[in-house]
């Protein structure tokens, strides 16, 4: 199995583990399944006990038909080829010899059927039933007849056959095991604490047999004598088991195993798994009561998974967005920023290779060894965080106690998992950073609570990385991209023509004041050329001017006489470009170009917006005690530009006059006003717009 990565909707797994290393998982699906199994033949099965009804999949679970609905629960299935059988909740037990394209009732039994053997032997085939107060039953004619045995009244929750040994595993009880197909059942004690039985599975041979009660437990001797393989300590236990054969790997739950059993390894997110199926080399999980993670899931195959949470390479780069919040008692602000990390240089401090990483408080040198990360300081290496640790243990770093934990976190499309560590900085305040496996530091968060309830809060996310390990370098980083709107495009006189844009992007964020607030987009390019029929101009390119704390951009193109007189086109298109460390942008129109039709007879436009009535964010914001108001009218017509304070009331006329269409803009001086809001409202027939702002002294 190829190991990849996983990550969260910040759900806190206190499970042990050991070298967790989570894979991709994709989710698939589901019908409120309640188990899941494969054919030999490759056909995906699963029953619903809450919606009463089986189902199939031809692909591998993308789409799902349904088989089977007789008005019960359906609670065990076994499959083999194009045989499927089927156990109901009220006995009833139903077999179909067609993939499932219909169905015979074989017999009722007095009490549920909760699990399913079937074992073809070289002198017959078996059907082994275990059900839940009638004990097991067992046909070796395909189910024309039947044996019954009894033991003792037991809740029978599991069986299995492995060779020529008859398996059943009891509720809150003991194993037992038949060596002459089911005429006398031998009990073994598995553990002292009377675990349920919940699955038995074959490993590489007929001798290794894996367990799962809320503990695992592995045999090597057929099943004679049973050890302790990993200790869980699972409430409710462990329901399924499997093996897969071509990886040599077992999984139990949310754990898997590749070295026979030694060390287990927590490779699903969810731990209350159902139900595990096996193709090939891909492994599906049924999952249930984690809100984040219900629902069958496919193992998402990546090239790469390491087991390095501080990935350190010169030029390794992280980005974050970073937002704080202040509230001093009275009043509350807030605010976002952009932060980076970068690997600058690599150099040896006592024969020890350290790197320099620079910004975000990780201003320092730092080396990774042993799955533990050191930071250089003036009293020599500290320990700065133990990977190798569990969740809940402490470690000292300098004269701090560290208590460490761990998580999943959606980075980037998959379920990552991370370990953090949390500390007292300060008497008042606590901080927590997350360390994601093979992405690096990738989130904080600090908390301080003050004098007369004011509270301070800051945290950063990150937004794009760029990790080298080894010879490979990974680009991580959300599909986003900005997004262009034309707001005016019109001649301002015979030889220039004017074009306002806005440029969003999905990281745009809204602070308390603009200063405050991040405009993700860091420029926009226009691209032009003339032409008229075959005949056209080189391409040119300039930037359009950037309003400060705005996301709206403005510029002219100038057209020399000879193109306007003698009815060229302006074909143009425009690039905005983000201000990531990895760089995306974005082309509007993504293919083509807009037209304008150059003529002095009268301006025509093609594919381009008339000019609109706007209202731009006044620059700067706030001020003192000057600023400037931006807007446009489209038509002819009487425009009015007020100021308002909070209360309604007009402290200032800036315009009051007939406009012709066009984009203007006037000065607005609040010597004589008072710091504080204030509404400016721009007026034009029926139309008004209003915006806000600051005047802060």
């Amino acid at each position: 199995m190829k190991k990849s990565y996983l990550l969260f909707v910040f759900l806190i797994c206190f499970h042990p583990f050991i070298n967790a290393q989570l894979m991709n998982w994709a989710p698939l699906t589901n019908h409120h399944f309640s188990l899941i199994e494969f054919s030999t033949n490759g056909v995906f099965y699963a029953l619903s006990e809450s919606n009463k009804k089986a189902y199939r999949s031809t692909n591998d679970g993308d789409d799902w038909e349904e088989i089977l609905s007789v008005g019960v629960s359906l609670t065990a299935i076994k499959s083999k080829g194009d045989t499927i059988f089927i156990g109901c909740d009220n006995g009833k037990f139903f077999i179909s010899n067609d993939l499932g394209n219909s169905f015979n009732l074989l017999k009722t039994f007095p009490s549920r059927i909760n699990s399913i053997a079937y074992a073809e032997l070289p002198d017959s085939s078996y059907l082994l039933l275990g059900t839940k107060s009638s004990g097991v039953y067992i046909s070796s004619n395909f189910g024309s007849t039947w044996i019954s045995i009894n033991l003792l009244n037991k809740n029978i929750i599991n069986v299995k056959i492995i060779g020529y040994k008859f398996f059943a595993g009891t509720y809150m009880g003991s194993l037992y095991i038949s060596e002459d197909r089911g005429q006398t059942w031998n009990q073994k004690i598995i553990s002292a604490a009377n675990e349920s039985i919940n699955a038995i599975e074959r490993a590489q041979s007929d001798s290794v047999i894996y367990l799962a009660a809320k503990d695992i437990y592995k045999s090597t001797d057929n099943g004679n004598t049973w050890t302790l393989s990993y200790s869980f300590n699972y409430g409710a236990g462990l329901n399924d088991i499997k093996y897969s054969s071509i990886e040599n790997e077992i999984f139990a739950g949310d754990y898997s195993s590749k070295d026979g059993g030694i060390t287990w390894q927590k490779v699903f997110p969810g731990w209350d798994v159902l139900s595990i199926a096996i193709k090939d080399s891909t492994t599906f999980i049924l999952n249930f009561g984690t809100p984040s993670f219900n629902g069958l899931y496919k193992e998402d195959h990546n090239p790469y998974q390491g087991e390095y949470y501080f990935p350190l390479a010169v030029g390794n780069a992280w980005q974050y967005l970073g937002y704080s919040y202040s509230y001093n008692g009275i009043s509350s602000s807030s605010s976002y920023s952009l932060m980076a990390i970068n690997v600058l240089y690599d150099t040896l401090i006592s024969d020890i290779k350290y790197y320099r990483i620079n910004g975000s408080g990780f201003n320092n040198f730092f080396r990774y060894e042993d799955n533990k990360m050191y930071r250089y300081g003036v009293t020599g290496d500290v320990l700065w965080m133990d990977f190798n640790l569990k969740a809940g243990q402490t470690f000292q770093s300098g004269n701090i106690t560290i208590t460490v934990g761990d998580g999943y976190k959606d980075l980037f499309g998959h379920k990552r998992y991370y370990k953090s560590t949390e500390y007292s900085p300060v008497f008042w305040g606590r901080e927590w950073k997350h360390y994601n496996d093979s992405v690096g530091y990738s989130y904080s968060y600090y908390t301080e609570t003050g004098p007369m309830g004011s509270s301070y809060q800051r945290n950063s996310n990150i937004i794009q990385a760029k990790i080298k390990i080894g010879d490979s370098l990974f680009l991580y980083k959300a599909n986003y991209v900005p997004t262009i709107n034309i707001e005016a495009a019109f001649i301002q006189n015979d030889s220039m023509f004017t074009i306002g844009i806005t440029a969003n992007h999905p990281y745009d964020k809204s602070g308390s004041t603009p200063q405050g607030s991040i405009f993700f987009v860091d420029s926009v390019e226009i691209e032009y050329f003339f032409s008229k029929g075959s005949d056209s101009t080189k391409t040119f390119r300039k930037h359009l001017n950037h309003q400060p704390n705005s996301n709206f951009f403005i510029d002219n193109i100038y057209f020399p006489d000879s193109f306007y007189y003698n009815t060229y086109d302006l074909n143009y298109r425009f690039y905005s470009n983000d201000r990531g460390i990895i760089p995306t942008y974005a082309v509007n129109p993504e293919t083509g170009y807009l037209v304008f039709h150059l003529d002095p007879t009268g301006v025509k436009s093609d594919g381009i917006k008339n000019i609109s009535f706007k209202l731009y964010q006044n620059y700067p914001n706030p001020f003192n005690p000057t600023t400037t108001i931006q807007f446009a009218v489209g038509g002819t017509q009487h425009v009015s530009l007020k100021v308002y304070d909070v209360l309604g009331n007009e402290v200032a006329l800036l315009v009051d006059e007939e406009k012709s269409p066009g984009n203007y803009s006037v000065e607005f001086n609040a010597g004589k006003l008072s710091s504080g809001v204030y509404i400016y409202r721009l007026a034009a027939g029926s139309k008004t717009i209003s915006n806000k702002m600051i005047v802060l002294k």
